[in-house]
C-alpha cells in the first residue's frame, strides 16, 4: 500500500483519470479495441477456412488414393492413362467410381457415366 501513496504512481493514476476523462482519447480508445478484435476475427475465419481447405484436399487425397488401390487390385495391370484420369476427376465422380469397382465386371464398366 506504501507503493500506491507515491508520487510516480500518484501522477500516472492522474494521468490515466484524466486520459479516461477526455471524450477524444476513449473514443480513438474504443476504435483501436475494435479495429483489433476485428482482425482477431479475421485471422481466425481465415484460419478456419485453411483447415477446411487443407481437409477437402485431405478427403480428396484419400479418395484417390483409395481408387487407385481398388482399381489396381481388381484389375491390374492398369492402362495408361487411367491414373491421370482419376486425377483430373471431381470428388463426386471419385465417390462414385470407388463405389461402382465392387460390381462392375471389367475397368470400362466403372467409368461409365450414370
Amino acid at each position: 500500500m506504501n507503493q500506491m501513496t507515491s508520487a510516480p504512481i500518484q501522477q500516472a493514476m492522474a494521468q490515466l483519470r484524466a486520459l479516461s476523462a477526455d471524450t477524444a482519447t476513449r473514443q480513438t480508445a474504443w476504435n483501436r479495441e475494435r479495429a483489433l478484435i476485428s482482425e482477431i476475427t479475421e485471422r481466425r475465419a481465415e484460419r478456419e477456412e485453411g483447415r477446411q481447405e487443407g481437409r477437402q484436399e485431405g478427403t480428396l487425397e484419400t479418395k484417390i488414393t483409395m481408387l487407385e488401390k481398388l482399381l489396381s487390385k481388381r484389375f491390374s495391370p492398369l492402362p495408361e492413362g487411367t491414373l491421370e484420369r482419376i486425377n483430373r476427376a471431381t470428388p463426386e465422380q471419385l465417390e462414385h467410381w470407388i463405389l461402382a469397382v465392387i460390381d462392375a465386371p471389367t475397368l470400362e464398366a466403372v467409368f461409365v457415366e450414370h
